[in-house]
Parts: C-alpha cells; structure tokens; sequence
C-alpha cells in the first residue's frame, strides 16, 4: 500500500504544475463590441462615496474578452465609468438628461460601441468607448492588435502545455496502477484490488476530459487566429500569426480519443 500512497502523491504533485503559466502572465485589458443596454451606479467603496455610473453591454464581438460568446446565448458585461455623478441628487424630473449628460461623447442608450476595460485596479473600468462607425472597427483593432495576438499566443501556448502535463501525469498514473495490479495481484486483498481499479478507472476519465477540454479551449482560439489575420500590419505578423495557427490545427489534429481506453 505504500507504493499506492507514492503513486498517488507523485502524480498529485505533478498536477499542480498545469496552472502555472496561467498565473505567470496576466491581460488585464479587455476589448470588445457592445450595445450599450444599461445603466447603474457602483457600489460605495471603504475609501468614501462612489460616484461612478456602471455601463451594461450586450456583447457582439469579442476581440479580447475573458467570457466571450460562442453560441446564440447573449452575453453582458458591465464597466464602471467615472462620471461624477452623485446618485441623490437625481429626481424624476432631471434623471434622464443627468444621465445622459454623464456619457462619454456620442454614446446614448443603445449605442453600438467600442469598449477598451482594464482589470488592473480594483473592479472593471472604462479607459476608452468610442461608437462603431465606419472604419472604427478596424481603427480599434489596429491599434490593439499587438496586445490581442499576445494574448493569443498566451491562450494556444498555455493550452498546448497544460494538455501536455495533464496527459503525462494521466498516462503516469494509468501506467503504474496497471503495473501495480498486476505485478502485486496475488498479494493484494479484494478491497485494495477495488480501489486500485477504481483509481484506474478515474485516471482514464481524468485523461478524457483532458482531451475534451482542450479540444474546447483551442477551437475557438483558432477561429479568433483566422479572423485576427485579417487585421495583420506586416508580412513578420501575419507569419506568426499563421505559424500559431498551425501549431493550435496540429494540436486538435493529433488528439487522441477521447473515449480510448
């Protein structure tokens, strides 16, 4: 049984190694489209009284976005704006014309807008929302395109490792416990037999659902690579562009099974 405990505390130690890249780098910039749908005021911070308003979008393109959309369900964010805007002394009379004196330049409610949000500090805030206009889609992304390609390249780099740890502890594990079984088959009692298989039995799930996860996380990545080629300044960007591309196709084209056993 202490090979057992080994086994376990071996692989246990290896897992925790999958999440590292995630924590080494972060993007705090968030880039999308939206129809501005909503209004709010943030909740009062300990340092005093909060005056910003809190924008609400429905989101129709995510260009760098923790939670973008990838089906018909709609999905909303919301930013804090700093509007100077004290909540009391809005009335019913002057209500609509505070608020929409509070919004940036050519935004109203409904607008369809470009939204630049930083993470960094303490909640989501509004550095820059512009309305989409002729051109501003491509302006907007122009000028951001080196921080979304290096996001992208973080996203497919991150999965392609984690996928590989994850594996190799699985495949570690499933390898040992079969080893175990066999090797120690006369000297184990019913119980530890079950608990071997049932260990077995777990591993090759974890190794499916490795699989099905990755299989999830690089399909829309690539499909955000093939519409970021589009917005390549130069011939060296397009390049790695097409060479991240091809290192996430490979990927998914070399996935085994997930319900191999």
């Amino acid at each position: 049984m202490k090979r057992i405990g080994l086994l376990v505390f071996t692989i246990a130690t290896l897992c925790l190694e999958v999440n590292a890249d995630l924590q080494n780098q972060t993007y705090d910039l968030q880039l999308f489209r939206g129809k501005l749908v909503g209004v709010s005021f943030a909740q009062p911070a300990d340092h005093g009284y909060h005056r910003d308003l809190r924008l609400q979008f429905l989101v129709t393109e995510s260009y760098a976005l923790v939670f973008a959309p990838q089906s018909d369900r709609p999905v909303f964010t919301s930013a804090a704006l700093d509007a100077s805007l004290d909540p009391r002394e809005l009335t019913e009379e002057n209500f609509n014309a505070r608020i929409l004196a509070a919004l940036p330049a050519d935004i109203r409610m409904g607008s369809d807008c470009l939204v630049e949000v930083s993470w960094a500090d303490y909640g989501q805030r509004i550095l820059r929302i512009v309305p989409n206009r002729p051109g501003s889609i491509n302006r907007f992304i122009s000028g951001h395109f080196d921080y979304i390609y290096a996001r992208e390249d973080h996203l497919v780099q991150s999965a392609l490792t984690t996928l590989a740890r994850e594996l190799k502890a699985c495949e570690h594990a499933i390898t040992g416990t079969e080893q175990t079984l066999i090797r120690d088959a006369e000297q184990l009692d019913e119980a530890a037999a079950f608990d071997l298989r049932m260990q077995l039995t777990q591993w090759k799930n974890r190794r499916a659902s490795a699989i099905v996860i990755h299989r999830k996380r690089l399909t829309p990545e690539i499909a955000q690579l093939k519409w970021l080629r589009e917005y390549a300044p130069t011939p060296e960007a397009r390049r790695a562009l097409d060479e991240l591309l091809a290192a996430a196709e490979q990927s998914l084209a070399e996935l085994p099974d997930a319900d191999a056993q």
